[in-house]
């Protein structure tokens, strides 16, 4: 098997705070606003500060970026976005993401694209 290849990437990973409590009090309206807050705010501040989305999993986003300054540009415009989406939800359904970036190598899932390594478990461990 040959090895996957290696690159220096701006990691951004988010994730999504009091998540598990918001699931229990209403499931359905939760992920309803967690799905319009991916495609409405982080999908657009991805594409505009020109990164890509990896991946989602529950509540917590990954994206890669060619640059830090790319990726704290990203991040400063995905909380500004995240705060005017805010504005129009009850508070207790309210959207507050913590949000890591971090500059270092990953390995590259050629299949899927994925990423992996101490670069995204740094930037992992940073939003926490």
């Amino acid at each position: 098997m040959a090895s996957s290849p290696r690159r220096l990437a701006a990691i951004l990973h988010a994730d999504l705070a009091g998540f598990t409590r918001m699931m229990e009090s209403g499931e359905t309206l939760t992920f309803r606003h967690l799905k319009t807050a991916q495609n409405q705010v982080w999908r657009p501040a991805i594409d505009a500060g020109g990164g890509r989305l990896v991946g989602t999993a529950g509540d917590a986003m990954l994206a890669e970026f060619g640059s830090a300054g790319s990726a704290v540009s990203a991040a400063i415009d995905i909380q500004e976005r995240m705060a005017d989406f805010n504005r129009k939800l009850d508070e207790a359904q309210r959207m507050l993401f913590r949000v890591g970036v971090h500059l270092g190598h990953v390995i590259v899932d050629q299949e899927d694209q994925n990423i992996f390594g101490d670069g995204v478990n740094l930037a992992a461990r940073i939003q926490a």
